[in-house]
């Protein structure tokens, strides 16, 4: 008995995402011909490929870092051939290309190492499909530019509840450590855990703001009552975020600067301090307590230890 023939044929890749196509197959013997037709839904294989760059901004002289992935409808990794993998500068030039590009566990890795004097702006890394679609993604290509001076926000590390100023000092200085001239904008807000866009800025957080101008010494400071911030109402974060904006008088440079006040409920902790490592029912027990603010860790001393007997 003769064995069974297996043939496999390439299908050809249709102009559309799915057609029915005619699959004609002719057997031809020595003394009989067999012929037969029939119709088969033919999907072409879809893919979704895209570009991830290692970071979004690069200097002159950096090496772009990016690999080009390839998920089937699935997504699983899909190994494809890509035609051509390129890059544009923001004059539409191709500036470096790779062709047949095979993928390897879905993934190929490529590198391009930026000139020490390239165009600036946005850039396109191209990857042509198969398809003949075209995925693409973008990165900038910017100068580093070292900021003019510094903007130094010190607050609290740690405020309480009933705590009804909080100082908050503001300073600008420059690289090289000269008080900046200017103007500062400060603004301490307390935010609400789920804010509302219906009403503006007040059902989003409860904020103080203030405005001056920096001394001499380049800074501002300022003891900002706690009462609008409602300290014991539930609802907000157990947080004062301080932002604060100051602008270089004469060039109009602005540069923000951060920082966080933790609230929190506790006002005094207590700990027991040199006593005896046991208790005896009848037997005199010895020791001490001390106590200090949690915001003043420092403040512990031989005035707040008191020695208890029971």
């Amino acid at each position: 008995m003769d064995s069974p023939i297996s043939p496999v044929f390439q299908v050809p890749r249709s102009p559309s995402s799915e057609e029915v196509m005619f699959l004609s197959v002719q057997v031809k013997g020595a003394t009989h011909e067999f012929r037969r037709q029939t119709t088969v839904l033919v999907k072409n294989q879809e893919s979704l490929v895209f570009v991830q760059t290692d970071k979004p901004i690069y200097k002159p002289g950096q090496t772009v870092k990016f690999r080009v992935v390839s998920l089937d409808e699935n997504f699983h990794p899909l190994n494809e051939l890509i035609p051509l993998v390129s890059i544009e500068d923001p004059k539409g030039n191709r500036i470096a290309q790779w062709q047949k590009v095979k993928l390897e566990s879905g993934l190929k890795q490529l590198a391009f190492p930026l000139s020490s004097e390239p165009f600036l702006g946005s850039y396109k890394v191209l990857v042509q499909e198969e398809s003949g679609e075209t995925a693409e993604h973008p990165f900038t290509v910017e100068e580093f530019v070292l900021p003019k001076f510094e903007v130094k926000v010190t607050v609290p590390k740690i405020i309480t509840i009933s705590d009804e100023e909080v100082k908050v000092s503001v300073c600008g200085l420059y690289t090289y450590g000269k008080p900046v001239p200017g103007h500062v904008t400060m603004s301490m807000c307390r935010k609400y855990y789920n804010p509302s866009n219906c009403f503006g800025g007040e059902s989003q957080a409860l904020c103080e703001k203030l405005s001056q101008k920096l001394n001499s010494q380049g800074c501002v400071s300022q003891q900002v009552k706690t009462k609008v911030f409602q300290m014991k109402r539930e609802g907000l974060k157990m947080e004062l975020e301080v932002e604060a904006k100051i602008k270089e008088e004469g060039t109009e440079v602005e540069l923000t600067g951060r920082g966080l006040s933790e609230i929190t409920r506790t006002i005094t902790q207590l700990s027991f301090v040199k006593v005896d490592p046991h208790f005896r029912q009848g037997v005199p027990f010895f020791g001490q307590v001390e106590y200090f603010s949690v915001h003043k860790p420092n403040f512990a001393s031989s005035s707040n230890k008191h020695s208890i007997f029971c």
